[in-house]
């Protein structure tokens, strides 16, 4: 009489299952994690344009004994705390001061935003009815977003 030994292991479809599934669960929280990223940025970007960019501003007045005519650019504005670079990694946000009206307009770019499309209107609804923000309201031109302040 012949004695089967009995192996022990898994066959090759339930290895292929197994691997296909662990695949398809990679896929699924690897895309989440980019949309939840992508969701810190827009906050972070909500928070640099409400907070960090009005206490440069009152920082910058307070130096120059309340004036905001001498010097107030975006250089300035980073060098009182507002950060040179946006969450995606682009540099090159613009600070225009209009004397007669006493306005000082940000051009914050969005530039390597991966869903520009969703991220933009996003941030403005995110941003619309702050305080911080003078008429007119944070919008999207071209891929910056645009806020303006009272100096």
């Amino acid at each position: 009489m012949k004695i089967q030994k009995k192996q022990s292991g898994f066959t090759l479809v339930e290895l292929i299952t197994v691997v296909s599934l662990l695949a398809l669960l990679t896929i699924f929280v690897a895309r989440e994690m980019g949309q939840s990223a992508d969701g810190v940025k827009v906050n972070l970007v909500a928070a640099t344009l409400m907070s960090s960019v009005p206490a440069a501003i009152v920082s910058h007045k307070a130096a120059n004994v309340g004036n905001c005519t001498i010097g107030v650019n975006a250089a300035e504005l980073i060098s009182r705390g507002v950060p040179a670079l946006s969450p995606w990694g682009t540099a090159g946000w613009g600070v225009v001061y209009v004397p007669a009206t006493r306005l000082l307009t940000v051009n914050y770019p969005l530039t390597g935003v991966a869903n520009l499309g969703t991220v933009g209107p996003a941030l403005a609804t995110l941003l619309s009815g702050n305080a911080a923000f003078v008429n007119p309201q944070p919008v999207m031109v071209n891929n910056d977003i645009v806020v303006t302040y009272r100096c």
